[in-house]
């Protein structure tokens, strides 16, 4: 096989990679959490602008532009290797709106189709109630999940003294992303450079070959 035929190819190959990580943001889907027990897989997911929008106000009507917010979070799904279903999810980052409750103060759960919040103890005046229900549902780590939104519903007392009490409108679930690490980036760039130095290092050799010989 001709060897400028072979550069070209691996120079295609290169290029092709490269370009797909540039056209990603130079992001990559992957799990971003490590496991807790050793031998398991885990992957990262986040909210994307999931909205939550209330229907009443401390028990009237929200006529007008109803009050929304943004909940936003991520959480880790364990699970051992070929049963991604009965893996177990835990929060990692999350925040409720109205409420000045934080994470720690809330009863999380994570599955596969769901993801629910309590507060310990809810009372009049201050609770934090919420499910989203995920439709289709996480079903590979490499893949999310749509809202089914109008399931998807809260019941929150804000700091404020005021209950909002609706459902989602808007957002998903995704997979969490990682930065591309800067040294591939730079390993990419020196491939392609060293392909471009050889290529031209040969086209000179075979100018120099090909020309004719002169006679003295």
């Amino acid at each position: 096989m001709n060897k400028s035929f072979q550069f070209t190819k691996l120079f295609a190959v290169v290029f092709v990679v490269v370009n797909a990580f540039v056209a990603g943001g130079r992001t990559v889907s992957a799990s971003s959490c490590t496991p807790a027990t050793a031998g398991n897989l885990c992957a990262s997911y986040s909210l994307s602008g999931v909205t939550l929008t209330a229907k009443s106000v401390n028990g009237s009507p929200a006529f007008g532009t109803p009050p929304s917010a943004i909940m936003s979070g991520q959480f880790a799904w364990e699970y051992t290797p070929g049963d991604f279903a009965n893996g177990n999810g835990t929060f990692t980052s999350l925040v409720v709106p109205w409420t000045s409750h934080g994470m720690g103060s809330l009863i999380l759960s994570i599955d596969t189709v769901s993801l629910n919040g309590t507060l310990p103890g809810n009372i009049h005046g201050d609770g934090v109630d919420f499910m989203i229900a995920m439709s289709p549902g996480l079903s590979s780590p490499t893949q999310g999940s749509g809202i089914n939104y109008p399931s998807s519903v809260f019941d929150i007392w804000g700091s404020n003294g005021s209950e909002y009490v609706g459902n989602v409108t808007s957002g998903s679930v995704v997979v969490s992303t990682v930065p591309l690490p800067s040294a591939l980036w730079l390993f990419s760039a020196g491939i392609v450079g060293l392909i471009g130095g050889v290529k031209n290092k040969q086209a000179r050799r075979m100018g120099v070959l090909g020309s004719p010989h002169q006679e003295h």
